[in-house]
């Protein structure tokens, strides 16, 4: 049972969008217990907040392949969810290590198309 969810953040900035906040929320978690250790699979959404808008002649999504350049990351701050599993509490840190723009497109609302690219570990803490 999920107990407890914060997102991981990355601030970038971007010449045409100004400055992107970058989010990785963690939504659900599957845990499975193999030997001594677990196996933590999360579920997770993207969420872009641009400084600037600007709508392009492309959108995100059409299955159409559009050069993403990585930016540099100013900031980040690392995500974490907690996690019930029988006699354990398990605490999954996410972390974003990259982030692409695409300069020639947006989804509708003119926000920029990105990938996140993130990583994850976890921490076993019995209770009790």
């Amino acid at each position: 049972m999920v107990e407890n969810i914060k997102p991981a953040v990355a601030v970038v900035h971007h010449p045409l969008f100004g400055k992107i906040e970058t989010k990785i929320i963690p939504i659900d978690a599957e845990v499975a217990k193999i030997g001594e250790g677990y196996v933590v699979n999360l579920l997770t959404k993207l969420q872009v907040e641009p400084e600037r808008r600007r709508r392009s002649g492309y959108l995100c999504g059409q299955n159409i392949p559009l050069p993403q350049r990585p930016v540099d990351i100013a900031s980040s701050e690392l995500g974490y969810v907690k996690i019930s599993h029988g006699p354990d509490e398990i605490e999954v840190y996410v972390e974003i290590t990259r982030v692409f723009v695409t300069d020639d497109a947006s989804d509708a609302d003119g926000n920029p198309c990105v990938t996140a690219v993130w990583r994850h570990g976890i921490r076993v803490c019995p209770r009790g």
